[in-house]
């Protein structure tokens, strides 16, 4: 209302007001509303615990050994990646030196272009025998790609 009116005078005042019944309301009580929320059995906000879960920090949750890829790793690196850690993505530097977090790779990103690299080559048999366990995911990027070049893309 007072960017409406341009009547600036009366901020101040109204914004004390505003405080101080603010003040008032919330000393004498929970207001109707909530009185009536509490009578059926219906809380507004949970009651907060002091739970172990809730004195955790990030540091107590988060994995000290993280593998890292930055931009210029090779695809030696990458298959041992793979090999040795079993997470969904992976985080992506810069450089080992600057630790600049790029952004994040999928697991599943990294096995198709392994894929496709090692198919360019005419070694996708021996990328099986490397990452055995990822066969399945090979076997969908092949049927992609079969579908992609029958289309004609």
């Amino acid at each position: 209302v007072l960017e409406i009116t341009g009547q600036f005078s009366f901020q101040l005042p109204v914004l004390l007001t505003v405080l101080a019944a603010v003040g008032v309301s919330k000393a004498l009580g929970p207001g109707v509303y909530e009185r009536g929320l509490k009578l059926k059995g219906l809380h507004l906000l949970p009651k907060l615990t002091r739970d172990s879960q809730y004195q955790m920090t990030a540091q107590d949750v988060m994995e000290p050994d993280l593998w890292l890829l930055s931009r210029r790793t090779n695809l030696a690196n990458i298959i041992y990646l793979l090999r040795q850690a079993h997470y969904k993505a992976f985080p992506v530097i810069e450089t080992p030196a600057t630790r600049l977090f790029l952004g994040c790779v999928s697991r599943r990103d990294l096995v198709d272009h392994l894929y496709i690299e090692f198919q360019r080559e005419g070694l996708e048999d021996r990328l099986f025998a490397l990452l055995p366990g990822e066969y399945s995911k090979f076997l969908r990027v092949r049927n992609q790609r079969t579908l992609w070049d029958k289309l004609g893309a």
